[in-house]
């Protein structure tokens, strides 16, 4: 029923402050009941606790022969369990001796913790003193602690169970992901082209894993420049106007790091399955398909196989692709023979809503580019406005540019044709380019750049510049 997860834990260093303070309860511990030697007697005796007085278990604690085995009906599971002979006669007190670990010190371990005594005491809640040291409750005190540090990530981003077989039960067999101008009769407005990849990764992985299909729908003028096609969408355009919007993006938050590279964002998987099964589940049926739009990451690392499928999806029309030669050729330059400078300076720029750049940001910019720049290679630079072309262009007139209307693909932008049709010549300049080196006024880097180097495996790197 559900799929094997695998953890790893990680235990804590020998060294580390939380592993040496646990030595020292522990010593404490043995100390006590070692008829409440000091620790400096036990220094100097070298004394050890004797293994014989731990209470033999091996008669009290037997496995039985007997083992009940079930059969999960749902997936033909193995369920074990397993039976202790006699546990009405298992004395409580004698299992807590024996889950307690067992602990033999040298002088040397001695000696370090005689050194971390004063240093890191102190870091408890409540110091310890000698000859009151209760070990229930200091124990306790340090597995919150592991518990805190070490477990808190992975045991917050557990997966939530789901029932995939709710979706075929609905006899859903075809996943249409539909990116259009709005969604929810007018409600929700598209994200960006990026975005939509994104959301179009999230739901292959989902099919590929849990045998359905899936198909695009391009709903707007981007479909005339594709060689993938849809007909007859006016048949479904009360459908397609009334899709809802599937809210879990499983985003977590943003990476930056302290040279402002922006790194893959962290995922929050904890809820996104189950909120993906319960959306899917309620989307209307037509004929074993249903029509969504969502912008989840996928969860795992992106095999070949999807990338090339996206690529398919992605195959200009055979014009299309004259148009994109024809660029080359005027620019001078040839696929996979260039680097590209990506700059994304923001929607209201894009949108047109702004014109005006601050003098501090340009030159973040400039200083930034230049870092990366060298006389042997050949330079493309792609932006979201033309004004910040036409201005890194003083900078670096060595910059081959286009100087062309483009647009936003979201946010309800009307699309106009021709605008369409010069952004995707950016894309697929993008897609031949050898690597791309993208500046971002958004902590989120460019989704536009991002998966289109994802999709063609451009090596790519994202800087954040204010």
């Amino acid at each position: 029923m559900f799929s094997k997860i695998n953890f790893t834990y990680k235990k804590p260093a020998q060294d580390s402050q939380r592993y040496l303070i646990l030595r020292e309860q522990l010593v404490k511990q043995k100390i006590k009941e070692n008829e409440k030697k000091s620790l400096i007697n036990c220094i100097s005796s070298q004394n050890k606790i004797d293994s014989k007085k731990v209470q033999n278990t091996s008669d009290t604690f037997q496995q039985s022969r007997e083992s009940n085995i079930n059969y999960d009906n749902n997936n033909n599971n193995k369920i074990v369990e397993m039976k202790l002979q006699d546990s009405s006669t298992i004395d409580n007190g004698i299992i807590d001796v024996v889950n307690k670990p067992e602990i033999i010190i040298d002088n040397e371990e001695i000696q370090k913790i005689q050194v971390i005594k004063n240093k890191y005491i102190n870091d408890l809640t409540e110091p310890i003193e000698d000859g009151n040291f209760d070990v229930d409750s200091e124990y306790l005190f340090i597995e919150k602690i592991l518990e805190r540090n070490i477990y808190s990530e992975m045991d917050d981003n557990i997966p939530l169970s789901f029932n995939v077989d709710r979706i075929r039960k609905r006899g859903i067999k075809i996943l249409n992901h539909v990116y259009q101008r709005n969604y929810e009769d007018g409600k929700e407005n598209s994200s960006g082209l990026g975005d939509f990849l994104r959301g179009c990764y999230f739901i292959l992985e989902f099919c590929e894993t849990y045998n359905f299909q899936f198909k695009i729908i391009f709903n707007n003028c981007i479909s005339k420049f594709l060689l993938i096609k849809t007909h007859d969408l006016e048949r479904f355009d009360k459908v397609l106007k009334g899709i809802r919007v599937c809210r879990n993006n499983n985003f977590r938050e943003f990476v930056v790091k302290n040279n402002d590279i922006i790194k893959d964002q962290l995922k929050d998987n904890k809820n996104v399955m189950a909120d993906f099964v319960d959306y899917v589940v309620k989307l209307p049926q037509y004929s074993s398909n249903v029509f969504m739009y969502c912008t989840a990451f996928p969860i795992n690392e992106i095999p070949e196989k999807n990338k090339e499928h996206m690529r398919k999806f992605l195959e200009p029309t055979n014009e299309m692709q004259l148009t994109i030669n024809q660029t080359l050729d005027d620019l001078n330059i040839t696929s996979k023979q260039y680097i590209v400078i990506h700059i994304r300076a923001g929607d209201s720029y894009l949108k047109e809503d702004n014109d005006t750049f601050t003098n501090g940001y340009i030159h973040n910019l400039v200083n930034n580019i230049k870092n990366v720049v060298s006389l042997e290679d050949n330079y493309l630079l792609i932006a979201d406005s033309n004004d910040v072309k036409k201005i890194i262009h003083k900078f670096f007139p060595n910059f081959k540019t286009l100087v062309k209307p483009i647009t936003h693909f979201g946010e309800g932008v009307v699309l106009e044709e021709e605008k369409v049709k010069n952004t995707l010549v950016d894309f697929y300049l993008l897609s031949q380019s050898k690597s791309i080196f993208s500046y971002s006024a958004y902590e989120h880097g460019s989704g536009f750049s991002y998966w289109c180097a994802k999709t063609f495996n451009i090596p790519y790197v994202c800087k954040y510049v204010k």
